[in-house]
């Protein structure tokens, strides 16, 4: 039932993640084909369990990554956006069966068939990519300091935002791959 790739990036995220939980999955944890476990899962799914998420911080504002289209969906104007930072969703965690993580979930899911996730991966008005060519990949979308889109991960950034979510820094849990510590449990290996 997911929207083509191509008409709403990403999405098949939230549709999988609906899938899992039409099975009856009640801890969902979203991993890019090139995240792997290098620890025990079980204190992350702990984690997720009495927090009702795990989702982690990735260093930038989410303005930085938010095209001027998704704005109205969102339901936040720039200016709060600068305030909010950009998560990661190479991988994140949900409990349904808790209030906080469920209603990221349903929000997660509600934004998945707007145009929230639409935007182009770079904004050709920002200086590095303003030689690009326009085409689906780049095209103008918002003033210079907007790098690009990231689709579903600039929605669940303001997801968790309005949730007061407190977001977990890499590389505690999650880390790329050779930044990782005793505490990471999940890495994105370099081969994606």
């Amino acid at each position: 039932g997911s929207p083509s790739h191509i008409d709403v990036p990403y999405a098949m995220k939230a549709w999988a993640l609906k899938a899992a939980a039409d099975e009856g999955a009640t801890t969902l944890l979203w991993a890019d084909a090139c995240i792997l476990p290098i620890r025990s899962m079980e204190p992350l799914w702990e984690k997720i369990k009495s927090d009702g998420y795990w989702i982690s911080r990735n260093g930038w504002k989410n303005s930085e990554w938010t095209a001027d289209s998704a704005y109205a969906d969102l339901g936040v104007t720039r200016e709060e956006n600068e305030q909010i930072p950009h998560v990661v969703a190479t991988t994140f965690g949900l409990s349904l069966l808790h209030p906080t993580g469920k209603a990221i979930f349903d929000e997660y899911l509600r934004l998945a068939q707007t145009r929230a996730f639409c935007g182009p991966w770079m904004n050709r008005n920002h200086p590095d990519y303003a030689n690009r060519p326009i085409n689906g990949r780049c095209a103008p979308c918002g003033p210079p300091t907007t790098r690009g889109h990231r689709h579903d991960q600039s929605s669940l950034s303001v997801i968790a935002w309005r949730n007061g979510c407190e977001l977990t820094n890499a590389p505690e849990w999650f880390s790329y791959r050779g930044g990782e510590l005793e505490s990471t449990v999940l890495v994105a290996d370099s081969t994606y």
